[in-house]
């Protein structure tokens, strides 16, 4: 059997086969062993030679590729051993069809299928071939083995009361195989129509993976009549199509085992346990012996597989870092478009605007990204979604804190200089500081001035930028910019040294004003201004 261990036999005395024999295992023409070793590169996890039956060639974990011819050799004589070159036969058959008990109404067609996949026959002889019997008396079956290497074989009868309680089995068997799996038939007596009483009817319901759900078609069993049947049938993955669930309390699905049951407290309601993606899908209580649907109403089952939450508690960013959360949800079994999830994100109860993706079919996926700002500190950011009867949400309060590295960036001429940052420029000149902060809510701009004259700071403008136009050198000192809203004020600065001019040249395109303010010392006769300063008296 595929996934089964096997051994070929070539047992051999190897005492009294003298010192010098040299068997060997083969297989198209490749050696796999010689005497007691595997030889062949890559098998020797596949192969083994066996200790106590010396020189049986075992196979571990067999499956079709591994079936054919084996020849067991004597590589002296260049000849096969014991005149045989053995076949491996793997079979492969597929899940059993039947188990326990099935339950058929007089009239329905009960059918059964069953094949086997198989390779490395010697001849038909050992191919394999399904038989039925019915209590034991053989059954007519359809044989089919179209598909090169797969035997088929599929039972069908017309069930009647004759066939109540009886066991059918099928069975094949190929060499020392043996294989085979059976069920007892009930056969329920059709009596007639019967005017079903709903107290619940049919309606889609979604569920959490993982969890139990009961799909409603709760039945007044007395008001509906002795006589009454209602049934289940399933449309899902598990299932597969149309396939009959239930009869009235009886869940006949037992092929798929502690799956199903029928509510005692709600008849005939569905309940599943344990419920993944593979449940998804329609269902349908029927009215079998009027041969239609109860309640006008295929419900679906709304399957969802939520990743885990992104978000819990208090999340820490700091002032301009990239707020990203990023959830998804896995579904299946929606009846339309309406049953499909969506996450909405919302701070504060504000709703928020966030890119969705379900470029993967059955998974939809929305990022909430943002920069974070200091209006964003202590506020409650939450996603949720909600399909029919389910609704699930998570959400975390964001801490928003100060980032000490963050500071106004400044500006002279339109260059970045660094905070603290100590410049000279010449007396006459035009200096434009500028300062500048990403922050929300807009925050201020004010400018602090204090000259070398002066211990205490004066405010001397309220915008972002401050013009020092034909500056002189009184306005030499120290200039600070302060950025401030309702959350945080963050300053930055620069000095300014007010220099003179380094020639007579540059003295003579200086004014009046700026002339009386400049002292000379000369040295050694010298007509440059060696030191420029400014008088606070």
């Amino acid at each position: 059997m595929s996934g089964q261990n096997a051994e070929l036999t070539c047992h051999i005395d190897p005492i009294a086969s003298g010192a010098h024999h040299h068997v060997q295992w083969l297989r198209s023409g490749s050696t796999i062993s010689r005497n007691d070793r595997v030889t062949r590169y890559g098998v020797r996890n596949r192969f083994f030679i066996s200790t106590k039956k010396p020189y049986n060639l075992g196979l571990r974990n067999a499956d079709l590729y591994d079936a054919g011819k084996y020849t067991c050799n004597d590589a002296l004589k260049g000849v096969a051993i014991g005149d045989l070159e053995p076949h491996l036969v793997v079979l492969n058959p597929a899940s059993c069809p039947m188990s326990g008990t099935t339950t058929f109404i007089q009239n329905d067609t009960i059918t059964f299928e069953w094949s086997v996949t198989y390779a490395g026959e010697r001849d038909d002889s050992q191919k394999p071939i399904i038989t039925w019997t019915l209590n034991g008396i053989e059954q007519t079956a359809i044989a089919d083995e179209t598909t090169l290497g797969v035997f088929k074989s599929t039972f069908t009868k017309t069930a009647s009361s004759y066939d109540n309680q009886k066991q059918l089995n099928c069975s094949f068997s190929v060499l020392n195989i043996q294989q085979h799996c059976s069920t007892k038939l009930k056969i329920i007596e059709s009596l007639g129509q019967s005017d079903i009483v709903l107290i619940g009817g049919p309606r889609d319901r979604a569920v959490l993976s993982g969890k139990n759900a009961e799909l409603t078609c709760h039945i007044d069993r007395i008001a509906s009549g002795a006589r009454h049947l209602v049934q289940w049938i399933g449309n899902s993955i598990r299932s597969g199509l149309s396939k009959p669930l239930s009869v009235n309390d009886t869940v006949i699905a037992i092929d798929i085992p502690n799956k199903f049951y029928i509510s005692t407290e709600k008849p005939y309601n569905l309940g599943l346990r344990n419920i993944d993606l593979d449940d998804a899908g329609k269902y349908t209580c029927s009215d079998i012996l009027r041969g239609k649907s109860i309640g006008g109403l295929e419900p679906h089952l709304v399957v969802l597989d939520p990743a885990s939450c992104p978000m819990s508690g208090t999340t820490i960013f700091y002032q301009n870092d990239i707020i990203t959360f990023e959830w998804s949800v896995t579904y299946a079994g929606e009846r339309d478009d309406s049953q499909k999830p969506t996450i909405t994100w919302t701070l504060d109860g504000i709703k928020l605007t966030s890119p969705a993706d379900e470029t993967t079919p059955g998974v939809f996926k929305s990022t909430f990204t943002q920069k974070a700002y200091s209006y964003h500190n202590q506020k409650q950011l939450n996603c949720s979604f909600s399909v029919l009867n389910i609704q699930q949400h998570c959400s975390t309060k964001l801490d928003v804190r100060r980032n000490p590295a963050l500071k106004p960036t400044l500006f002279v001429n339109g260059k970045i200089i660094q905070d603290q940052a100590i410049l000279q420029r010449k007396v006459g000149t035009n200096v434009q500081l500028k300062g500048e902060l990403l922050a929300k809510p807009m925050p201020l701009y004010t400018w602090w001035f204090k000259s070398k004259c002066h211990q205490d700071f004066d405010t001397v403008d309220y915008r972002d930028t401050k013009e020092l136009n034909d500056i002189q050198f009184n306005q030499t000192g120290i200039y600070r910019c302060c950025v401030s809203n309702f959350y945080f004020e963050e300053c930055s600065e620069v000095t300014i040294e007010v220099v003179g001019p380094n020639t007579v040249a540059d003295l003579k395109r200086a004014t009046t004003s700026q002339r009386r303010a400049i002292m000379f010392i000369c040295a050694g006769g010298s007509s440059t201004a060696l030191f420029i300063g400014f008088n606070c008296a």
